[in-house]
């Protein structure tokens, strides 16, 4: 799975940025692998029409499957459903943090079936 978080900074020691088409970076985790990427989302605050959607296809060209954020609106909402990308809002703290507690459920169910 491909986990994006908006940022700040571009690492995963950034803070989280507020919102999709804010975000000066979006910031990629690979459960896969284990690694990290930045994504530069500067250029697609610029573009005319919806930025969301820019920030969208950013996404979709990744290979992102899920995208955590502090909040979204309508707009990123629809354009990130059309690229069949999950969002959550309520991400906060550093990126590393937002990923951690969005995988944490998963594992914890995960044990629960084994005991």
């Amino acid at each position: 799975m491909r986990i994006a978080v908006t940022a700040l900074q571009p690492g995963p020691d950034s803070s989280v940025a507020r919102a999709l088409d804010r975000a000066p970076y979006l910031v990629v985790y690979d459960t896969a692998t284990g690694t990290w990427q930045a994504l530069d989302n500067r250029p697609v605050r610029k573009v005319s029409g919806c930025p969301a959607d820019a920030a969208a296809e950013l996404l979709e060209r990744h290979r992102v499957d899920v995208l955590l954020t502090g909040t979204y609106g309508p707009a990123a909402y629809r354009a990130l459903q059309d690229r069949f990308i999950r969002v959550r809002d309520g991400a906060a703290g550093t990126v590393r943090h937002a990923v951690s507690r969005f995988l944490q459920p998963a594992k914890a169910t995960r044990h629960h079936h084994f005991q």
